[in-house]
């Protein structure tokens, strides 16, 4: 009984692992536009170090 136990806990750990990587990538694709928004800075005349 212990060794079916250890085997759900293996497979529930694998799709748990799943769920997480998909959610992730998830957030990653939903993130790219919004970078894109964020645009370029504005450049300034008096830069430090220059």
């Amino acid at each position: 009984m212990e060794i079916l136990s250890r085997q759900v806990d293996l497979q529930a750990s694998l799709l748990a692992f799943g769920d997480v990587f998909r959610l992730m990538a998830l957030v990653l694709l939903l993130a790219i536009p919004l970078v894109l928004l964020l645009g370029r800075p504005e450049q300034s005349c008096s830069a430090p170090g220059h």
